[in-house]
C-alpha cells in the first residue's frame, strides 16, 4: 500500500475513535531532538460503539428533520417533491 493510503485509513481509525494516534521525539547520540515515529493506541471498544451509536442517532435525527422540512414544503406548494 502506498504511504497515503495507509494514511487514509489511519485517519479514518482515529476518526471513528478506534484508535489515537501521538507523536513521539527521539533522541540522537549527539543529544538532538528529531521526531520520532507515531504512537498508535488501541481505544476499548466500548468507546468506539458509543461513537457509532451517536453518529447513527444524529444521522436519524438529520433525516427526520429533513423528512419534517420536505412536509412542511409539500404543504405549502401543494405539490408533491
Amino acid at each position: 500500500m502506498s504511504r497515503n493510503t495507509v494514511s487514509k485509513y489511519v485517519r479514518q481509525l482515529a476518526e471513528k475513535e478506534f484508535i489515537t494516534t501521538a507523536p513521539t521525539d527521539v533522541f540522537t547520540s549527539r543529544g538532538e531532538k528529531r521526531n520520532g515515529n507515531l504512537l498508535y493506541t488501541i481505544l476499548p471498544i466500548e468507546q468506539a460503539k458509543k461513537y457509532f451509536y451517536d453518529w447513527q442517532t444524529e444521522r436519524n435525527q438529520q433525516i427526520i428533520a429533513e423528512e419534517k422540512q420536505r412536509k412542511r414544503l409539500e404543504k405549502l406548494t401543494g405539490q408533491a417533491l
